[in-house]
């Protein structure tokens, strides 16, 4: 099975992103609207999605677009990952055009996940519980 990015500008993706919420704790209670509203407003959404254009995997950031850009909701679906799917959907919003400018970006994670966004360049700060990458 084959996979690509897609930058989610749309709000048809609203339903499968609530679906991939679903599996999370922070969330999981999260509403269509609310969904909506989410990806009008973030910098870059940016989606997984396998052969049948079924999204896989989402993220999101917001941005000042000139010096910080803070990465949010990475979620993939349970059964696809460990499958470097959660490397594209960094990659395809570190990388996005609209954040060239962008001097870092960061992302509030769980203990857990600090291992796997090191392997992504990230940098774990002293004095906050936040990764860092810097361009």
């Amino acid at each position: 099975m084959n996979f690509k990015t897609v930058e989610i500008k749309h709000p048809k993706y609203a339903k499968q992103i609530k679906d991939l919420f679903r599996d999370t704790y922070w969330a999981k209670g999260r509403t269509i609207e609310e969904i909506k509203v989410l990806i009008k407003n973030s910098t870059v959404c940016m989606g997984v999605v396998d052969d049948n254009n079924i999204l896989v995997g989402f993220s999101r950031s917001m941005s000042d677009l000139q010096f910080v850009n803070c990465i949010y909701d990475i979620i993939i679906r349970e059964t696809y990952k460990r499958r470097n799917l959660g490397k594209m959907l960094i990659d395809g919003i570190t990388n996005n055009p609209k954040l060239k400018n962008v001097k870092g970006h960061v992302i509030y994670c769980k203990n857990h996940s600090v291992s796997f966004y090191e392997k992504l360049g990230f940098e774990e700060n002293d004095t906050l519980s936040l990764m860092v990458l810097k361009k």
